[in-house]
């Protein structure tokens, strides 16, 4: 991949907190919310970001909107380095760099109209107040939302109405990258649907660039180009979202595709569930070496030593474990 076509680069990204001190300050507990995450975001892609609740996923997504100053690392846009950006510089990146959130009714003023929302986005400066309505005409119409909806408040929506308004309100500042914090993950399955081809009909017609947040390995499969698998603060496996279902390699993404629901019931009596002993844990006190080692039934000493690094099992296909080219993984 010719490095012009990377819109995002994050490389070797750790966002610690600290969490007691001494009475002097001195930090003397952290929690690792992500400990050495890297990725790449090929322009007018998709990456999906996956994984169970508190694994750092959250974390990452506003560690590239610089919401969190990183601990370590370093985050490229569009090639240059904002992990350390001023905050002049992160003012104007911000514009094309969108965010949407989980929650749609917590995300939106509730005492503005939804005109009035998409129309502080887009003000910024000297304006012409018909130029501006007509935007947010223009933006509703984009999000499948009637105008008229301008005059009616978050309260008086659905909950699929108020996340496309979240949608149309991160549009008004033109973003070309767009972190999705899991945006589908509070509304009903039949709009869920929706709202996914929703942002796969605008990445075709506007050219978008997505980081796609989510726990549910069926929703990101259909949206996104690469899969980003995380666990307790690394990522375990990267892979083209083709693959997920037919050559998943390490241990913990075969658990998480063996509790995907499926319609089919013979398919379902059939596949064998691969049930995890233990808790996740904790990343105030992470376990050495491998994070997954403490759950993994293939764990040897090795895995108990050194953490693995995520190395090319084929055709970009990338794994972070000791054992993965063993036939008993």
């Amino acid at each position: 991949m010719a490095e012009k076509d990377i819109l995002l680069k994050v490389c070797n990204l750790k966002m610690h907190f600290p969490v007691e001190k001494t009475m002097f300050g001195k930090v003397t507990s952290w929690v690792k919310a992500v400990d050495d995450v890297s990725f790449e975001v090929e322009r007018g892609k998709t990456f999906g970001l996956v994984g169970e609740s508190g694994c750092g996923k959250t974390t990452t997504g506003k560690c590239v909107l610089r919401i969190n100053k990183p601990t370590e690392g370093q985050i490229y846009y569009k090639g240059k380095d904002i992990s350390n950006a001023t905050a002049a510089e992160l003012k104007e990146i911000r514009r094309e760099i969108q965010l949407i959130f989980q929650d749609p009714y917590g995300s939106l003023d509730p005492r503005q109209s939804a005109g009035s929302i998409i129309r502080e986005a887009i003000v910024t400066g000297p304006h012409d107040e018909k130029d501006v309505s007509g935007r947010v005409k223009e933006l509703l119409e984009t999000v499948e939302l009637l105008p008229e909806m301008a005059e009616r408040y978050p309260h008086e929506m659905s909950g699929g109405q108020r996340q496309r308004l979240g949608i149309a309100r991160a549009l008004a500042c033109n973003p070309e990258l767009i972190v999705c914090d899991e945006p589908v993950s509070a509304l009903d399955v039949s709009i869920q649907a929706q709202v996914i081809n929703l942002f796969s009909s605008l990445q075709e017609r506007l050219g978008l660039t997505y980081v796609f947040i989510a726990h549910d390995l069926a929703v990101v499969r259909h949206i996104a180009d690469v899969i980003g698998v995380m666990y307790l603060g690394h990522i375990v496996e990267i892979m083209d979202a083709g693959e997920i279902y037919t050559n998943p390699v390490h241990p913990y993404t075969k658990a998480l595709l063996s509790a995907v629901p499926i319609t089919d019931y013979y398919v379902e009596k059939q596949r064998q569930r691969i049930l995890l002993e233990g808790e996740v844990p904790s990343p105030i006190n992470a376990p050495s070496g491998c994070p997954f080692h403490p759950r993994c039934a293939y764990a040897t000493d090795i895995c108990r030593r050194e953490n693995p690094k995520l190395a090319d099992v084929g055709g970009g296909h990338r794994v972070a474990c000791h054992l993965c080219a063993k036939d008993s993984v």
